[in-house]
């Protein structure tokens, strides 16, 4: 699953299509949580230049009553987006990139979890598949634009933290998810694929990340014995 992510990076240099804004500016981001406004990668009924929006991690289907779901939908499984009620309409005409230049992940018993920070091995941006939503409430007129972030099947390094990791799409796999003239569901699940074994580097980082509300650089530096719980 992908429950925690950074973001430091110029949106403009993560990716190699163009943006209608390429002065977005530096995002510097440690600790992104659900409910957090974050920037998100849209594609326009033309195909152009994709635009950055700021949407609500976690995704609020159209149809629902109110806000609280009673499943927290920030991350989607891709072996079921085309058949669940909350997100097959996303699937086939709202998709969009989230773009990342790392993700955090726990792991042991309650009381003795330890962090980790999860970067590709190559340098490069994780840039995850997601899908978007609109929704507006009883008797609003503003709606809310939320998304959430598809995972797959962990690969060999993220099964020993967790059995889920979240899809990383490459340069190609990018253009195709955000292509809306793209009507083939089989071959868009066919891009929703765990990144190779021997990709990413993981490290243990320190206890402050683990509380929502903390922000800054110290969210990923590297476990030093004697870090408080803040679980």
């Amino acid at each position: 699953m992908c429950g925690r992510y950074v973001l430091n990076e110029n949106l403009a240099h993560l990716v190699a299509h163009p943006l209608e804004d390429a002065d977005w500016p530096q995002v510097e981001r440690y600790n992104v949580a659900p409910t957090q406004l974050v920037p998100v990668l849209v594609a326009s009924e033309e195909g152009e230049a994709w635009r950055v929006e700021n949407f609500r991690w976690g995704l609020v289907p159209s149809w629902a009553k109110d806000t609280h779901m009673r499943q927290n939908l920030f991350n989607a499984r891709s072996e079921t987006v085309a058949e669940k009620p909350a997100f097959r309409a996303a699937f086939k005409r709202r998709r969009c990139l989230v773009p990342a230049t790392g993700f955090y992940e726990w792991s042991g018993p309650q009381g003795d979890k330890r962090t980790y920070y999860i970067q590709r091995k190559d340098g490069k941006p994780l840039i995850f598949a997601g899908l978007w939503e609109r929704w507006v409430g009883p008797g609003s007129s503003e709606p809310l634009f939320s998304f959430t972030i598809l995972t797959v099947e962990a690969n060999r390094e993220m099964s020993e933290f967790h059995h889920r990791m979240p899809v990383v799409l490459d340069a190609e796999g990018q253009e195709r998810w955000m292509d809306l003239q793209q009507v083939d569901l089989l071959a868009l699940q066919n891009l929703l694929k765990p990144l190779p074994d021997g990709s990413l580097v993981i490290r243990r980082v320190g206890n402050w990340v683990n509380r929502a509300t903390h922000e800054g650089p110290r969210c990923i530096e590297p476990f030093e014995e004697g870090d408080p719980e803040l679980f």
